[in-house]
């Protein structure tokens, strides 16, 4: 049995409720609902789990804990993240306007080669790298700072309809029970990106703690002529300009190109 089938055979039994009356409010099959009492069967929408307790006529205690194990039966042990993740997603608001001198003004001197420390600092080598002149940008990020995502989704919206931007979002592989929280909360920090209307958005699977393990900057940004590496916790990064060092990452732009 699933932890939603327990709660609901508890329930029915401290109310001494019975199947039929259930399932000629629900208007739903006897055979079906035999099936989400011993657990071989977990209703896909939650509407059926409001409902149920609307029919059971359950107070606000019960009625939580048929929400709450029903939602650990479908998304695992993992499902308070994954609801905290989405939560974040709607709690988002609208984009706002970006003046196009915001760009104009960040353009500062970055030595090739410098190392950037603090997170203002890496914020504004992103708005220098985007106050940049390119044809192309290819990004490769997936930031959990907000300022980052921000930084990024400012100079996204500044440069549409003027510049391609190729943007290569890695999620966690790992095997989980249900909905990987760990993806849904790296695309809630990443949504203002997704609608600044001038990203052409990919993804891949990889094992992100290797991937992190293995990597002091794991983010990048690479254009033609510039390179930011980003750290993870996005308070470091190192800057190019310098022709044969811009000229290795040339790679790293073919392997976002041909994610599609």
């Amino acid at each position: 049995m699933s932890y939603f089938s327990e709660a609901l055979n508890d329930l029915m039994n401290q109310n001494n409720l019975r199947a039929t009356d259930i399932c000629s409010e629900l208007h739903i099959n006897k055979s079906y609902f035999s099936k989400m009492k011993n657990g071989t069967v977990l209703p896909a929408q939650f509407g059926m789990i409001e409902g149920l307790a609307v029919a059971m006529r359950l107070g606000c205690a019960d009625r939580e804990r048929l929400y709450t194990t029903y939602k650990a039966s479908k998304f695992g042990s993992f499902y308070p993240l994954i609801e905290k993740s989405v939560e974040h997603l709607f709690e988002l608001d609208s984009l706002p306007e970006y003046e196009a001198d915001q760009l104009e003004n960040a353009r500062k001197s970055f030595a090739n080669g410098s190392l950037i420390s603090g997170e203002i600092g890496v914020i504004q080598a992103i708005m220098h790298f985007f106050a940049g002149e390119h044809s192309e940008i290819d990004i490769i990020l997936e930031p959990s700072d907000k300022g980052v995502s921000e930084a990024v989704e400012k100079g996204a919206a500044l440069k549409r309809g003027s510049v391609k931007i190729n943007w290569l979002l890695r999620l966690s592989s790992s095997k989980t029970d249900g909905i990987s929280s760990e993806n849904i909360d790296a695309l809630s920090h990443v949504v203002g990106i997704l609608f600044s209307c001038n990203v052409n958005m990919h993804y891949q699977y990889i094992n992100m703690n290797e991937h992190y393990l293995y990597s002091a900057f794991p983010f990048m940004l690479v254009s033609d002529n510039e390179v930011l590496l980003i750290s993870q916790d996005c308070s470091e990064a190192l800057y190019f300009s310098e022709p044969k060092t811009v000229n290795i990452s040339g790679e790293i732009q073919v392997h976002v190109r041909k994610i599609r």
